[in-house]
């Protein structure tokens, strides 16, 4: 018995490591990146998805969580992959501040702060401070409407208005109005915001199974009465 709880002992302190790193933060107000060292300590996976394993974490006494990439391999794949879901997260931010000014919104939201983190070990990934409470994914990337939650909803449908029908937000999760790993499809070719980036096919599947609520209306979006695929993959928007 002592032996196996001091092996199992052992065997937590070793999943904890405290790691020395650099911190790159995306601000879209500046379109630039900022660098900041930092000190995290990176406990047991917890979480595992299609695409990340999650860490339990610490940075310098915030609760926070890491999240490693599972399909990126080389230095270089992790790098992009957490620069761009930084930048994601940070223009998801950037949506929801104009979206709160919007006064028929009455449940304000915000997304977490997520940050790249490039380890002195070499690798790469993504920080953000530890969310607790229930958490809800409201919709995903592939159009699909998991909850009524009319303020995630109109939200999504909001940032494709506000952005001139450039991109769309969607996959929204997280603990009441914080939410956390949204995904962006973007209708200009020369903008990728990764492999859940499902481009004008992702938008057109949100834009068919969405149904506006009081909030769309209140905040004059117009509503979707059809869509069609023209040439090229640029998708037309019939609206009225």
């Amino acid at each position: 018995l002592y032996s196996f709880c001091t092996l199992l002992s052992q065997r937590n302190k070793s999943m904890s490591r405290r790691h020395h790193a650099t911190k790159h933060s995306w601000h879209c107000e500046s379109g630039q990146w900022r660098k900041s060292r930092t000190t995290v300590t990176i406990g047991k996976q917890f979480a595992r998805g299609g695409m990340r394993v999650v860490h339990e974490a610490d940075e310098e006494g915030v609760p926070s969580v890491v999240k490693f990439s599972t399909i990126h391999r080389s230095q270089s794949d992790q790098r992009k992959s957490c620069l761009r879901d930084a930048r994601t997260q940070s223009i998801s931010e950037f949506y929801a501040s104009s979206f709160n000014k919007i006064k028929e919104v009455k449940d304000k939201i915000s997304f977490v702060m997520s940050d790249a983190l490039e380890l002195d070990d070499g690798r790469w990934a993504n920080i953000e401070p530890r969310l607790g409470g229930n958490y809800v994914k409201h919709n995903n990337n592939a159009g699909a409407i998991i909850t009524s939650n009319p303020t995630a909803q109109a939200f999504s449908h909001f940032t494709f208005q506000e952005s001139h029908q450039q991109l769309l937000i969607c996959d929204i999760q997280g603990v009441g109005g914080m939410y956390t790993d949204p995904q962006i499809h973007s209708a200009v070719t020369s903008e990728s915001f990764g492999d859940g980036d499902l481009r004008s096919e992702g938008i057109a599947r949100f834009l068919q199974t969405h149904k506006c609520n009081d909030i769309c209306r209140a905040a004059k979006l117009p509503e979707n009465k059809r869509y069609r695929e023209g040439g090229g993959g640029n998708m037309q928007m019939a609206m009225g």
